[in-house]
């Protein structure tokens, strides 16, 4: 059953974060050469994303056809592939950051306050997808 926890709550936590977000006043900030250096910075991470999902799946059906058995394996797909992705792209290396481009202090400020926004959206939704698992096993077991 904790192997479900997990992996409700950090698949769970992925989805409901884009609810917490808050709109990116930092693009209002740029000009248009370092808007399309933060564009480029953005498809590059959503390439490291893409890949950790990728080879998450991966291992995560390697997991599934060497041990079968019900609802405990898809729970345990679900922990590989959730947790594969956020360590590779925690540890995959960055060509550049956003943060050596700003230029003026609104620029910085408004680059701080998407950090905090995401930052404090991951906190949140994963605080939302635990209280759901207990809500939903809770009901579960009741019905």
């Amino acid at each position: 059953m904790l192997t479900c926890l997990f992996g409700f709550v950090l698949l769970f936590s992925s989805i409901i974060m884009h609810f917490f977000v808050k709109k990116n006043t930092l693009i209002d900030t740029l000009s248009p050469d370092l808007e399309s250096k933060y564009d480029s910075i953005i498809k590059e991470r959503l390439q490291i994303y893409t890949m950790g999902i990728v080879l998450g799946i991966i291992l995560g059906l390697i997991y599934l056809y060497m041990y079968s058995g019900g609802i405990r394996n898809m729970c345990m797909f679900i922990v590989i592939v959730m947790s594969v992705k956020l360590t590779f792209y925690y540890f995959y290396p960055k060509s550049d950051y956003m943060l050596y481009h700003l230029q003026t202090k609104e620029q910085i400020k408004a680059w701080t306050d998407v950090y905090k926004n995401y930052k404090n959206a991951w906190k949140y939704s994963l605080i939302v997808s635990f209280i759901g698992y207990i809500l939903i096993s809770y009901g579960l077991n009741n019905y």
